[in-house]
């Protein structure tokens, strides 16, 4: 036999094929409902994500120390590059959510709220950051390519932010 544990109640009931479809058939309202809940418990992540920047800080010392850049392959570039985006988006997210959370004082929003959009601008910074890298690479960094890259990362901010509604 096989038995399974009623949410609500808390109580074990047998399965058979009149709770399978009584279940199957609320599956939309349980998928939206632990979409919910991993949303409450992202501020859980917050540990993780100081632990990647620390990861992602040692591997960019390693690499300025150990590489050297006229002899590195192209991988070893595009990790730096990706290194640098993770340190940045990672490092920049949780100093912008102390900031606004713990430092500001006054939390008028749901703490997630605040990570969500404290990640987000982090996100949008990296990305300027990571540009500017590959632009430094190729020696191409004049102001006009830089003008142009934070004009194009403006514009898909401004969509990410306000044009998807």
């Amino acid at each position: 036999m096989l038995y399974y544990i009623a949410e609500p109640r808390r109580t074990v009931r047998r399965i058979t094929l009149k709770n399978v479809l009584v279940v199957t058939s609320r599956l939309p309202r349980i998928a939206g409902s632990l979409e919910e809940y991993y949303d409450k418990d992202m501020v859980k992540l917050l540990p993780f994500v100081f632990l990647v920047a620390a990861c992602s800080l040692f591997g960019l010392a390693w690499m300025l120390t150990m590489v050297d850049p006229q002899k590195a392959a192209w991988y070893m570039l595009a990790l730096f590059v990706v290194l640098i985006f993770v340190f940045v988006f990672s490092f920049l997210g949780l100093i912008l959510y102390f900031v606004r959370t713990k430092i500001h004082g006054r939390m008028h929003l749901d703490s997630n709220w605040y990570a969500r959009t404290s990640l987000k601008m982090a996100f949008f910074v990296a990305l300027f950051i990571s540009v500017l890298t590959i632009l430094g690479m190729l020696q191409l960094i004049t102001v006009f390519n830089m003008a142009l890259a934070a004009i194009a990362i403006g514009i898909f901010m401004f969509w990410a932010y306000l044009g998807k509604r």
